[in-house]
């Protein structure tokens, strides 16, 4: 990689940051060219060279964070090889609600909502985490993923009856449901 391309690799990163900060602290009507240009200390055009507009950005920023789960899906799976592919999900997801602001994800789905073909790249990605787990026929494991999933909407909606306790013993108990589903394979 030369140089250049490491630097606008960079700067397109400290964008996405700077953005993604924006977005979970202050919701996603916050997250202007302008305000991430002024968080991450470049000209309005600095920022528009890698996102031609808010769209773009938003896109960017969904895409960084498929990104960030398939890396962490890829290091579970090399760390724990004993997972199966929906256990290796599930763990995933547990680190990134630890790790992704709430107020982050809430802001990236208010924005989808203004243009919902921002979320394609997330249907694909559940499109191939479908054809992954091999569970379109198997109901456990698609119970158990719609479960968590479940879960993971409740929380991100603000809508969670369940107290920090309880969603991680739901979320243990999720894990060893996966671990014996995939386990019987």
């Amino acid at each position: 990689m030369s140089k250049s391309t490491s630097v606008r690799e960079n700067a397109r990163q400290t964008i996405l940051e700077a953005a993604l900060k924006i977005a979970g602290e202050q919701g996603s009507r916050a997250v202007t060219l302008d305000a991430v240009a002024n968080a991450c200390g470049l000209s309005k055009g600095g920022v528009m060279y890698h996102f031609k507009s808010k769209d773009a950005l938003i896109e960017g920023m969904i895409g960084h964070l498929l990104e960030d789960r398939h890396t962490r899906l890829d290091r579970i799976q090399a760390e724990q090889p004993e997972l199966g592919p929906l256990g290796t999900l599930i763990a995933c997801r547990e680190q990134q609600r630890e790790d992704v602001s709430l107020g982050t994800a809430q802001a990236l789905l208010t924005a989808a909502t203004d243009n919902p073909a921002l979320l394609e790249p997330v249907r694909e990605h559940y499109r191939q985490l479908l054809d992954t787990m091999g569970a379109s026929n198997d109901m456990q494991t698609l119970l158990v993923w719609l479960a968590h999933d479940g879960m993971c909407l409740q929380e991100l909606l603000d809508i969670s009856p369940f107290s920090e306790n309880q969603l991680r013993e739901i979320h243990l108990f999720l894990q060893a449901q996966a671990n014996q589903i995939e386990s019987n394979k």
